[in-house]
């Protein structure tokens, strides 16, 4: 077997779910047991999860590309619909090096395949009120022509959590909340309610604010926990922005 760490024993289980951020259910441990045992009767190869199972065929980043952090997958499926999120995406394809996109309404509706406009006005609305994006009416020299254009900028990640935080999409533990989670007639599977913070949002957050910063926000009081990251996010965004602004002379 190639060398890495395979989920054999309830241990591993128990380190995969929490590194992973899932909850921590003795029935999803056992789900996945079950699935393994399955799987090794039915004569399958036991796959390292460290390693790819087909090392030829495996991806490899090409650009340009646009990033998402991998830790937004705790609460923005839940946030936004799904057009919302491929709009996001589609958006941002266009964007320069600043990060800011006029892409066309008329394209969007050509590579989508969608002849009304109204689900993308509204999908735009919403990535505005949630913090996603933010967007301004401009004019664009294209081949020599002024013409109108809304221009898309990408937001800083620490404006967009300070936003979710703000209008209260997200708790203090970056659970995305009943009030602006995305209601399904079927299937509903109920909110991750952790308050425990998954390893890829501490990562995350370290990047954002620093370290210090993070071990104050972990300390906190679980009620506090919200404020104290509204209060480090928008420190680091003004301290930001200070930076970029021209100098006064």
């Amino acid at each position: 077997m190639p060398k890495g760490r395979a989920l054999k024993h309830t241990s591993s289980v128990r380190s995969f779910t929490q590194a992973m951020g899932l909850p921590k259910d003795d029935e999803l441990i056992q789900l996945i047991e079950e699935t393994q045992e399955k799987t090794k009767r039915r004569g399958a190869t036991e796959v390292d999860v460290n390693e790819p199972f087909e090392p030829g065929n495996a991806y490899e980043t090409a650009r340009p590309f646009i990033t998402i952090p991998v830790w937004f997958r705790h609460f923005v499926f839940r946030l936004l619909k799904p057009l919302d999120f491929a709009l996001y995406v589609y958006i941002f394809m266009y964007a320069d090096k600043p990060g800011t996109s006029f892409v066309s309404m008329n394209m969007m509706q050509r590579h989508f395949g969608y002849s009304n406009r109204h689900g993308f006005i509204e999908a735009i609305r919403r990535l505005e009120n949630l913090g996603f994006l933010q967007k301004k009416a401009g004019r664009v020299d294209r081949a020599r022509n002024d013409i109108n254009r809304n221009i898309y900028q990408r937001p800083s990640l620490q404006q967009t959590l300070i936003r979710l935080l703000e209008i209260g999409a997200i708790d203090g533990f970056l659970n995305p909340t009943e009030a602006y989670s995305n209601k399904v007639r079927r299937g509903h599977v109920k909110l991750r309610d952790s308050r425990s913070i998954p390893v890829d949002i501490e990562r995350g957050l370290t990047d954002l604010i620093g370290e210090h910063r993070v071990s104050t926000y972990k300390r906190a009081r679980h009620a506090n926990k919200g404020s104290v990251l509204l209060d480090q996010l928008r420190e680091v965004l003004k301290h930001r922005i200070d930076l970029a602004s021209p100098s006064k002379p």
